[in-house]
This record gives structure tokens, sequence and C-alpha cells, in this order.
């Protein structure tokens, strides 16, 4: 699960005492492994993003193969 907010305390708990298999990934961490990657800035991502996902991506290549 991925959210820009939060997850409540007790849903957390539920999700850690029932033993799901998902993995809980905030905003702030997202902001975290950006900059520890030394995408700090508003231009470095979008820079990134359009390097690997736009148009002339490989990954983009490798969907129209």
């Amino acid at each position: 699960m991925v959210t820009t907010s939060f997850v409540h305390d007790q849903a957390y708990r539920e999700i850690k005492e029932d033993g799901h298999p998902i993995i809980v990934i905030a905003g702030a961490d997202i902001i975290g492994l950006l900059k520890a990657h030394g995408l700090g800035t508003v231009s470095a991502v979008t820079n990134w993003l359009q390097q690997t996902f736009g148009p002339d991506s490989p990954e983009s290549e490798a969907e129209t193969t």
C-alpha cells in the first residue's frame, strides 16, 4: 500500500498482527528514498521520470516491441 498521507496506528497494528503481506510506504518515506538517491528537487525527479518513463525511454521502447 502506498499513501502520501499516513496510516492510523490501529490500522498499522492490525496489518502487523494479522500478518498481512503489506508494506506501508508513506509520503515521507518516498521523499527520503528520492533524496537518498540524489533526487532532492522537483526538477531532478521530473528529469528522472522523463528519462525513465518518457516517450523516448528504454521502458517505452520495450512496450512497443
